[in-house]
């Protein structure tokens, strides 16, 4: 039949098909909807103590809105376009993939959403945001001397996971086990991986014994260590380097290549100490503390504890910071062989960083002063303990600084021999540590000092393609469940 211009009628839709896709589309309209007030909302709580806009984040929500918009938007335009003209049983499977690639995309935005919502939380918050000021802290004048005050990548996303180690997770890396599959697929894992790894967002996981104690935030620094090495292109180098000093240091082949292996966390372990001072030290013994046999035992990342202590206490010595009190770290004599491979990593790391015309001692712009007994660190210390507050003008360095001296005021506390007193010494001194993290945050916004890197379209279209993949392997795997 023929209208009046002589073009073909549209046939009627089928009513159930069109309901049907109505319950698709207004399911993916709520999604994209969801998504955008949680971007408004993550912006308008990102600021300072005074409720000034610091933007913290700000270069992840812009690359996180972009990428998840679009994607929403273009399932979105596949819902909207599918014909209710197809039979209703393909039609209703057209809806259904459509409808679990929404819960896929669920998921991608929980991954990021619920560790940039732990801010919020009334327990975990303050930890969070005073991890936030303390990435920040090691995180920025390194990397804008590295780069010759030109702008660099966003910081490192903190967050509390119940994991018993810190990590930091850098973007090039597998896919998370909270987004694999039930099954394994590589073009599902494929897909997200090209997606999510054009997101300029690296992660840094904190182990929730910070929560009650947050002076053990002081392995941020070792964490964002392993970023800056990761930013500066200097993993494989500083590894190479390491093999070729301790191979000439008499270390055979076999075990120069495994020096090399741990060159990532040398690297962090030296960056730590530049950062907080021997408060590093300190830390790394008291969790490498544990029987002679294990103390003397590596692992494919880590030297020997006994190693790695006898090493850090050396960088520090070298660098000026008296380092007293620490447990089980042994004399060199003690060592044989190790001592001198350890000697000569210490060399490379205290040298010219391989590749470049500077130090990791200038990089850092580390100054021992600021670790001595009358340097900041003490200041911080004292102040902490006595629950002075603090009313001052922070700079890019006050946390890391504040951290520092939150361990040094642990230590004290620590030797207070009645249960009650040493508890409530513990608990004022974690109040104020958070208080005084919380003021940390230097004056002004970040942006001007984070690159903007936004995915590209086609990052988009590889998350889609995932999500629909995910979609038709977990549905034809699972099949529906009631």
């Amino acid at each position: 039949m023929n209208g009046a211009a002589g073009n073909p009628v549209p046939a009627l839709e089928d009513l159930t098909n069109v309901v049907r896709r109505e319950r698709t589309v207004r399911l993916l309209a709520r999604a994209q909807e969801a998504i955008t007030r949680w971007l408004k909302l993550r912006e308008a709580r990102d600021v300072d103590a005074n409720s000034q806009y610091v933007g913290r984040h700000e270069s992840q929500r812009d690359a996180l809105q972009r990428l998840l918009l679009m994607t929403a938007e273009d399932l979105l335009e596949k819902a909207k376009n599918l014909s209710a003209n197809a039979p209703p049983g393909d039609h209703f499977d057209e809806c259904r993939l459509l409808d679990e690639a929404a819960i896929w995309l669920q998921r991608v935005w929980e991954f990021y959403s619920l560790k940039f919502d732990q801010r919020d939380d009334p327990v975990m918050g303050a930890v969070v945001r005073g991890a936030d000021e303390v990435v920040w802290s090691c995180y920025h004048g390194v990397m804008m001397r590295a780069r010759r005050n030109k702008k660099h990548r966003p910081q490192p996303l903190p967050f509390l996971a119940s994991e018993y180690s810190p990590a930091a997770l850098e973007s090039d890396k597998p896919v998370p086990p909270s987004l694999r599959m039930p099954f394994d697929r590589p073009s599902w894992t494929a897909g997200l991986h090209d997606a999510t790894g054009s997101l300029p967002i690296t992660l840094l996981r904190l182990p929730p014994w910070c929560i009650e104690d947050p002076w053990w935030l002081v392995f941020v620094a070792h964490e964002v260590g392993h970023h800056v090495q990761a930013d500066l292109g200097l993993v494989e180098m500083f590894s190479s380097a390491v093999v070729q000093a301790t191979t000439h240091a008499g270390v055979v082949p076999g075990a120069a290549e495994k020096w090399g292996q741990w060159g990532r966390e040398i690297f962090a372990d030296v960056f730590s100490i530049m950062m907080i001072g021997s408060g590093a030290v300190r830390a790394i013994a008291e969790v490498e503390r544990s029987t002679d046999t294990k103390m003397g035992r590596s692992t494919k990342a880590y030297p020997p504890p006994l190693v790695r202590l006898y090493l850090m206490k050396r960088v520090a010595s070298l660098l000026g910071i008296a380092v007293t009190e620490i447990p089980d770290v042994v004399d060199r004599a003690t060592l044989g062989a190790d001592a001198d491979a350890a000697d000569a990593v210490v060399g490379v790391a205290l040298g010219p960083l391989p590749g470049t015309d500077s130090t990791l001692r200038e990089l850092c712009d580390f100054d021992a002063a600021q670790f001595g007994p009358a340097g900041p660190v003490a200041s911080w210390a004292d102040k902490l303990l006595t629950g002075e507050e603090y009313s001052g003008v922070p700079s890019h360095d006050t946390a890391r600084l504040v951290v520092a001296g939150s361990l040094t005021a642990w230590w004290d506390v620590a030797t207070i021999a009645k249960k009650e007193e040493r508890e409530a010494a513990r608990r004022a001194l974690s109040r104020m540590t958070l208080t005084t993290l919380a003021r940390s945050a230097p004056p002004g916004t970040r942006a001007k000092f984070v690159e903007t890197t936004l995915p590209e379209s086609a990052a988009a279209a590889n998350l889609v393609d995932a999500l629909l993949d995910a979609a038709r392997q977990y549905g034809s795997g699972q099949g529906a469940e009631t």
